[in-house]
């Protein structure tokens, strides 16, 4: 199945051709990248940029991470791969504190002892 996705990212038009034999596979694929832009943490859907990153694994191969950031909160999704290319997907946008995602920040607490606490 061939199909094209045309969409507007960072300021220009992209087109995409996809060509594969599975149709689920195609369908998958440009669902995923013809989805709106739309930032899980502060809703915004005009903020948008794509972005990418270059890395390198244990072993010395390369490879390049697709992102998504939010400019209005500063929130980043990054576009992930099924095993085997069966497709892609968008993680969900995550804010990052120092390398750390939103949800594993663990703000300063104070220490409660458990006899101190009136039950």
């Amino acid at each position: 199945m061939q199909l094209t996705i045309k969409r507007n990212i960072n300021k220009a038009v992209v087109e995409f051709k996809l060509d594969e034999r599975d149709e689920k596979v195609a369908l998958g694929k440009a669902i995923t990248l013809a989805v709106e832009d739309y930032c899980d943490n502060c809703k915004a859907s005009n903020s948008i940029v794509w972005r990418q990153n270059k890395a390198t694994d244990e072993k010395g191969g390369n490879f390049i991470y697709i992102k998504r950031r939010c400019t209005k909160c500063g929130a980043e999704s990054t576009l992930g791969e099924y095993q085997g290319g069966l497709g892609y997907f968008w993680k969900k946008f995550e804010l990052y504190k120092k390398g750390i995602p939103q949800d594993k920040i663990v703000e300063d607490t104070e220490e409660v002892r458990l006899e101190d606490v009136p039950f």
